[in-house]
């Protein structure tokens, strides 16, 4: 997948967005196994077996984490 499809263009540039401007983010370096399973979690979403999450999931997720 070289291009990013049209009805993903909002999605990546909110994401974008947010990267720019968040200041609280971890910048902890990333584990093996982050990296590992940040690896797989690509290659099953290229092959079309996980079509990602919506914006507002992300978003939950993060707060999520933040807290624990």
């Amino acid at each position: 997948m070289d291009a990013l499809p049209d009805d993903r263009e909002a999605a990546a540039a909110l994401f974008l967005r947010f990267l720019l401007t968040e200041t609280d983010y971890d910048l902890e370096p990333l584990t093996p196994e982050d990296s590992a399973a940040e690896e797989a979690a690509w290659r099953e979403y290229q092959a079309g077996r996980d079509p990602g999450a919506p914006l507002s999931e992300v978003k939950r997720r993060l707060a999520n984490k933040r807290r624990a």
